[in-house]
């Protein structure tokens, strides 16, 4: 493994174990290429990597090649002859029934990649490289135009009928045509017409070309000139075939500026592997625990950082507050989970959220960009976002991402989406315990109703929602989005200028079902300490018509088994951890807290409960990445990699603080 400046960390080795299990691939197509005369070339980011660093792209994980149709043709005949089976095989529509895509793959056997389609399709796969078919498109601008896009949604089609999901390529208005055309059009008439206009040039070499990535979008094709003649190069110092001319299909899919490093917030791959095999020989120095480092599943290490990167920027937050005299408290404790071998650890659970009185709310909120002028943060609410309609400020920060599954992705793709935590207001409620309950129901009723407005507004997600979301959408369909934040800001408001209350209460979003907390609770907080800062912690809250139930418990051999209601869930749990006094006392409350938490009804070991808890938070947060913000060991240090000094840059090098 040659040594490269940006190998310093374990996600950089893996990642390279990664890029050479897949070099492997790349030798074997080149023999039997080179043994059949048969042509092909690097494609895609491969190629780019190519020209661009004699190699790999350093942050990319998979190697492309593409080939006119007419050689893979022979490249498949000859692979089916030539390939080792305890070695390669070679995935493809002959192969694998199930397999509906034109481009194939090359996987190395002994090995595995997974994404959450895969594993949703049961889909194995081993490590990989792409095969794509190059086909010729006539000179004719509007023949080629009708061509190239009818090819691009057949294999749009196909990639639907393989896995279910329109690829994002495709845009909004038109992703549910290619849905219905996928479950109306048998599959053998989309493979008839693909071939049909696959070679409806026949042989004959034209000055228009199409690969079959759809990954590229529907890019009408690019010259052909130099794409479909060959010359031997070197990738990773190894000699293997490319275009002779690279330049124009670069920047027809990459832009003018493609040769140019990218800056180092986009050094990202596009895949997002849920898990990753190699072979043996491949992870000698690698640890065992490998696959974490590659994957977007989420573990321990990750929780933990991402806790504490929460605990820092609430303190962050916290000092400019104090800075204007206003008071911002913890709202309730949401970082409760601790895993009975690791104490003192804690890890991350949802975002943290901070509370202030609704007037210091909208006073920081007023002057917030003015304070945070270094490019850390970036705050994300109705002002500052269009698209952005929750009634609380995300503080976001800037160089990472965080998929929340809940946000519509036609929205996602437009705002926003750092590692975040929530700023929230508190409204005060009525004295009366009828008129508290009523007010905080009513505002719960209409955050739900607004937020089904606002997120299921394709008719896919309307087919997929029960039927008492159903409802709800249908009851809204005559009110606006805007009519209805009105609606709902008066309903959270309607008791601020109610001298009497003593009473405040999250309205802002309906996660919070109704809690509320009395004045004289806010004003004295317990203090708390999270990795080493302090901080002031709303506790003592309540939940507009809830009753306490009897909560059986039993000990037995040192596990648990536990039957609790869902709505007694985190007021239990909350109760549990803050009554503990010894070390042994305290670890058994967070275990007794984790199994209300999944409502056990067995016992459950301490994996099943850790295995429960991280699956959890997956089906919430698809994945997170922190980049700079990471750990040591799970931060890709090519994003700190200075390409004209060949440096490791740090904070300060990159944004000017530390």
């Amino acid at each position: 493994m040659e040594d490269k400046p940006w190998i310093i960390t374990n996600k950089d080795k893996a990642l390279r174990a990664l890029q050479m299990t897949e070099l492997e691939g790349l030798q074997e197509i080149d023999r039997i290429c080179r043994k059949y005369d048969i042509h092909y070339s690097l494609s895609g980011g491969t190629c780019l990597g190519q020209a661009r660093h004699g190699g790999f792209i350093p942050w990319d994980d998979d190697i492309d090649v593409d080939m006119t149709v007419e050689n893979y043709d022979k490249f498949e005949a000859a692979a089916l002859k030539e390939l080792d089976p305890s070695k390669f095989f070679l995935h493809c529509r002959k192969t694998d029934d199930r397999y509906l895509r034109s481009c194939s793959r090359l996987e190395i056997v002994g090995t595995k990649l997974s994404t959450r389609k895969w594993d949703v399709r049961n889909i194995n796969t081993g490590v990989f490289v792409d095969i794509f078919q190059l086909s010729y498109l006539p000179d004719n601008r509007f023949l080629r135009k009708i061509v190239s896009s009818s090819l691009f949604y057949i294999r749009c089609i196909e990639n639907f009928k393989m896995y279910h999901q329109v690829a994002r390529k495709v845009s909004s208005y038109k992703k549910y045509l290619v849905a219905l055309a996928a479950i109306l059009i048998p599959y053998k008439l989309i493979l008839f017409v693909e071939k049909k206009l696959q070679r409806c040039c026949g042989n004959k070499k034209t000055g228009w070309i199409l690969d079959d990535a759809i990954i590229n979008g529907n890019t009408g094709g690019f010259p052909s000139e130099g794409v479909d003649e060959y010359c031997d190069t070197v990738f990773e110092n190894i000699p293997i075939m490319n275009k002779a001319k690279s330049s124009a299909y670069l920047t027809t899919i990459y832009g003018e500026r493609c040769f140019e490093w990218l800056p180092p917030t986009r050094r990202v791959s596009h895949h997002k592997w849920t898990e990753v095999i190699l072979k043996e020989e491949m992870c000698k120095d690698l640890p065992k625990n490998y696959s974490d480092y590659l994957s977007i599943r989420y573990n321990l290490d990750k929780l933990e950082q991402m806790e504490r990167l929460s605990a820092q920027m609430a303190k962050d937050f916290i000092s400019i507050c104090d800075k204007y005299g206003k008071k911002c408290y913890l709202w309730d404790k949401n970082f409760y989970f601790q895993y009975a071998d690791a104490p003192g650890r804690y890890f991350w659970n949802k975002p943290m959220t901070l509370a202030m009185y609704r007037d210091d709310y909208d006073y920081i909120m007023s002057l917030i960009d003015g304070e945070m002028t270094d490019g850390k943060y970036f705050f994300q609410n109705r002002d500052s976002e269009p698209l952005y309609r929750y009634g609380y400020t995300k503080m976001r920060l800037n160089n990472t991402l965080i998929r929340d599954v809940k946000t519509p992705p036609y929205i996602d793709e437009k705002i926003n989406n750092g590692f975040y935590l929530k700023i929230i207001p508190l409204d005060k409620t009525s004295n009366v315990e009828g008129k508290r309950i009523r007010h905080l129901r009513i505002n719960n009723i209409l955050n739900r109703m607004f937020l089904c407005k606002y997120r299921n507004n394709s008719p896919r997600r309307f087919a997929r929602v029960k039927f008492s979301t159903k409802c709800k959408l249908i009851l809204m369909l005559p009110f606006s989005v805007s009519f209805l934040e009105k609606m709902l800001y008066k309903c959270q408001t309607r008791y601020n200028h109610n001298d009497d209350s003593d009473i405040l209460a999250n309205c802002s979003d309906d996660v919070s079902k109704g809690k509320w907390a009395y004045l004289e609770n806010i004003n004295d907080p317990e203090t708390i300490s999270l990795f080493g800062m302090d901080f002031d912690l709303i506790s003592n809250l309540h939940r507009a018509g809830y009753k306490e139930k009897a909560v059986t418990e039993e000990l037995i051999d040192e596990e648990i088994t536990v039957d609790i209601d869902d709505d007694e869930m985190e007021d239990v749990i909350k109760e549990r951890m803050t009554d503990t006094d010894t070390e042994a006392d305290e670890m058994l409350a967070y275990r007794r807290a984790i199994r209300r938490l999944f409502r056990a009804e067995r016992i459950i070991s301490d994996e099943e409960m850790l295995d429960k808890y991280i699956r959890r938070i997956q089906r919430k947060y698809a994945y997170c990445f922190l980049n700079y913000y990471d750990s040591e060991d799970y931060q890709l240090s090519v994003l700190r990699y200075d390409e004209k000094t060949g440096h490791i840059l740090s904070n300060e090098d990159l944004f000017g603080y530390n």
